[in-house]
C-alpha cells in the first residue's frame, strides 16, 4: 500500500506502481502457500493480511465486490480460528471487520449467511450497539436471501406452491417486524451515536488541503452534510442503512410476488401505496448515506477544530464508503440524483487511487 500511495513516483527507473503490483502478487502467493499448508490458519497475521489484500484490491484495483475471490478463504480462516477469537481484543477486532465483509457481500448478492455465522452471534451480547447493528444486518441477509429463493423460483423444487406462498407471507411479516424493531431501537439512541448537521458550502476544497491530487470533489446537492464523531460510526450506520435499502426492496418484491401469485391478496391502490412507502423510506436511507461522503472521503469543514485526518485515516474512510455507495448506485428505489452522486464518489475513489 505504501508503494501504491507513491504511484506517481519512481524508484530509479522503476515506477512505484510496478513495485506495488509486484508486492501484491507476492502477498497473494504467500497467502496461498499458507492456506495450502494449513498450519497458520488461526494466526492473526493471516486474517489481517487477507483483509489488507481485500482493501488493496478495493482501493487500488477498482474491485467493488466485498472480498471478491477471497470470500471462501476468509470464511475458512474464521472457522479455523474457532471461538478463541472472541476472547482476545485483536482477534475479536479482526473477526468483526472480516465478518462485516462477509455480510456486505451476502447483502449485495442477497445470499443467506452460513449457519456458523448465525451461531457466532448466539455467543455475543447484541445489546452492545455495534453488535446490534451487525446482528440486524445478519438478520436482513437471512431474510433477503430467503426471499430471493422464493421470488426466483428456486424454492419450488423443495416445496409445493402452497407451502411457498405461506413462506412468502411469513417472510413479509418477518421483514416488517424487523424494520419496526430497527425503527424503535434506533430512535431511542443517545446523541453520542447520532451525527451533527454541517453546511456543505464550508467544505475545504483540495487546494486548501495537503492532497497532491486536484480531482474535483463529487457533486453534492444536499442542503446539509452529516458528520459523526468518527469514521467508524459513519461506516457502521451506513452499513446498517444500506442493508435496510436492500431489505426494503426485497420486501417489495416478495409482496409483489404474493400479489401476482395469488390475485386478490392486495388491490392495485394498496400495492401502489405500499411501494410508495418503501420508495420514500429508501430515499431517506440513501440520503443519510450520501450526506456522509464528505466526512468519509476526508474532506473537512473550514472552521473545524478537529485535526485534519492523516493519510491512513483518509484511506480507511474511503474504503468504508464503498459498500454503501455501491448499494445506493444500484438500488431500484434510489433517486437518480443519489445514484449519480454515489457513482461519482466511487469513480472519485478509483480515479484518486487506482493503479490502472
Amino acid at each position: 500500500m505504501a508503494f501504491a500511495d507513491m504511484r506517481h513516483h519512481y524508484s530509479g527507473d522503476l515506477p512505484f506502481t510496478t513495485k506495488a503490483l509486484r508486492h501484491y502478487g507476492s502477498a497473494l502467493q504467500c497467502l496461498q502457500n499458507i492456506v495450502d499448508d494449513g498450519h497458520m490458519m488461526s494466526d492473526d497475521r493471516v486474517l489481517a493480511a487477507m483483509l489488507l489484500i481485500d482493501s488493496f484490491e478495493s482501493l487500488y484495483l477498482g474491485r467493488t465486490e466485498p472480498l471478491g475471490p477471497h470470500f471462501d478463504a476468509v470464511m475458512h480462516v474464521l472457522h479455523a480460528r474457532g471461538e478463541n477469537q472472541f476472547f482476545d481484543h485483536t482477534g475479536f477486532s479482526l473477526w468483526r471487520v472480516a465478518h462485516h465483509r462477509l455480510l456486505a457481500r451476502q447483502i449485495m448478492k442477497r445470499e443467506q449467511p452460513y449457519p456458523e455465522q448465525v451461531a457466532w452471534f448466539s455467543k455475543l451480547d447484541i445489546n452492545n450497539t455495534p453488535l446490534r447493528i451487525s446482528s440486524d444486518v445478519q438478520r436482513m441477509s437471512s431474510l433477503t436471501g430467503a426471499a430471493k429463493k422464493i421470488t426466483s423460483g428456486d424454492s419450488l423444487a423443495e416445496t409445493s406452491s402452497a407451502e411457498n406462498m405461506e413462506q412468502a407471507r411469513q417472510l413479509a411479516r418477518a421483514m416488517q417486524d424487523l424494520l419496526e424493531s430497527i425503527g424503535d431501537w434506533t430512535t431511542a439512541m443517545t446523541e453520542t451515536w447520532k451525527p451533527t448537521l454541517k453546511d456543505p458550502d464550508e467544505i475545504r476544497q483540495w487546494e486548501e488541503t495537503d492532497e497532491s491530487s486536484f480531482i474535483s470533489i463529487p457533486h453534492f446537492k444536499c442542503p446539509r452534510t452529516l458528520s459523526y464523531r468518527n469514521i467508524w460510526l459513519a461506516y457502521m450506520w451506513n452499513f446498517h442503512a444500506a442493508s435496510q435499502i436492500v431489505l426494503r426492496e426485497s420486501l417489495t418484491e416478495i409482496v409483489d410476488y404474493i400479489a401476482t401469485s395469488q390475485p386478490g391478496s392486495y388491490d392495485e391502490d394498496e400495492m401502489q401505496r405500499y411501494e410508495l412507502a418503501q420508495q420514500t423510506a429508501v430515499h431517506a436511507l440513501s440520503s443519510v448515506i450520501i450526506r456522509t461522503f464528505p466526512q468519509l472521503l476526508g474532506f473537512m469543514h473550514k472552521e473545524t477544530r478537529e485535526p485534519y485526518p492523516l493519510p491512513k485515516g483518509k484511506m480507511a474512510g474511503r474504503f468504508f464508503s464503498l459498500f454503501a455507495m455501491c448499494v445506493v448506485r444500484t438500488a431500484r428505489f434510489t433517486t437518480n440524483e443519489h445514484k449519480q452522486t454515489a457513482s461519482e464518489v466511487i469513480e472519485w475513489i478509483s480515479s484518486s487511487h487506482g493503479l490502472g
